[in-house]
C-alpha cells in the first residue's frame, strides 16, 4: 500500500512540474507562437453552418474551406485559401405506373464551385498567446449549376438540360480584413477573421439542351453585378496548426 501511494506521489508530482513548465513557458512568446520561416494550416468554418442557423446544414463545418499559411517573418504573412464544393440530388416528379404506361422521371441537380484568395497579413507582436492583425485578400471563383428534367413521350424519356433557373459564374473581388490567432497549446491556435471587400460577379451563358430534338436548343447571355459584402467566400471561425 505504501508503495502505491508512493508511486502514485511521485506520478503526481511529474505531471504538477509539468504542467509548472508549461505554465513558465508562458512568458515566452516564441514557444508558442510563430516563427519566421513556418507554416501553418487552417479549417475555415462558419458557425451558422455548424448549429443550423445558416444555410449550410448542422454539419457545414468545412464550407469555409482551408488555408495555408507562410510566415516570411514573425510580423509579415502571405497566405492562399481554397474553397471547393459539390453537390447532387435527385427527385422523383413522376412515379412509375407500368399498368397505365407511365415511366418514372426525375429531375437533377447539381453544382460546382472553387474559389482561390490569395493575401498577405501584418501581424502585431507583445502579447503572450494572441497574435492580432489586419491584412488583404483577394477572391477568384468559378460555379456553375446544371438542372436537368425528365418528361415522357409516349413510351420513352426525352432529356431537357437546363442552366437556365440558377446560372453559373465568374467571381472576383478584394478584402480587408482584420483578426486574431490565440494560441491555446504550442503551435494550435483559434482564431476569428472579419472582413469586408468589393466583389464583381459575371454570370455565365445559360443554355437549354433539348437531347431529342436539338433545333430546339438555345443560349441567352448572363448579366453581371458587383457591390460591397463582408466575408467573401470565408468562413468567420478557424482552427489553425504551426509547424
Amino acid at each position: 500500500m505504501k508503495k502505491t501511494t508512493l508511486a502514485m506521489i511521485i506520478v503526481l508530482a511529474q505531471f504538477l512540474g509539468a504542467n509548472a513548465q508549461d505554465s513558465l513557458s508562458l512568458n515566452n512568446t516564441e514557444i508558442f507562437k510563430q516563427h519566421a520561416g513556418e507554416s501553418s494550416l487552417e479549417v475555415n468554418f462558419n458557425p451558422g453552418n455548424i448549429f443550423g442557423s445558416g444555410t449550410g446544414s448542422p454539419f457545414g463545418l468545412f464550407q469555409g474551406g482551408i488555408r495555408y499559411r507562410y510566415f516570411l517573418k514573425e510580423k509579415l504573412v502571405v497566405r492562399t485559401g481554397l474553397n471547393i464544393n459539390f453537390s447532387k440530388n435527385t427527385e422523383i416528379t413522376q412515379q412509375a405506373d407500368p399498368t397505365n404506361n407511365i415511366l418514372e422521371l426525375k429531375d437533377k441537380y447539381s453544382s460546382f464551385g472553387a474559389y482561390l484568395k490569395p493575401g498577405i497579413e501584418k501581424h502585431f507582436t507583445g502579447l503572450k498567446t494572441f497574435s492580432p492583425y489586419i491584412g488583404v485578400q483577394g477572391l477568384a471563383g468559378y460555379q456553375s449549376h446544371t438542372h436537368k428534367e425528365e418528361h415522357q413521350d409516349n413510351n420513352s424519356k426525352i432529356y431537357l438540360t437546363i442552366w437556365a433557373n440558377n446560372p453559373g459564374s465568374i467571381d472576383l473581388g478584394l478584402d480587408v480584413l482584420a483578426g486574431f490567432d490565440y494560441y491555446f497549446v504550442k503551435k494550435l491556435y483559434l482564431g476569428l477573421e472579419i472582413s469586408y471587400g468589393l466583389k464583381y460577379s459575371k454570370e455565365l451563358k445559360f443554355k437549354y439542351i433539348n437531347e431529342k430534338y436539338p433545333d430546339q436548343d438555345y443560349k441567352v447571355k448572363g448579366g453581371s453585378s458587383i457591390g460591397v459584402f463582408p466575408s467573401l467566400a470565408t468562413g468567420n471561425l478557424k482552427l489553425g496548426w504551426v509547424f
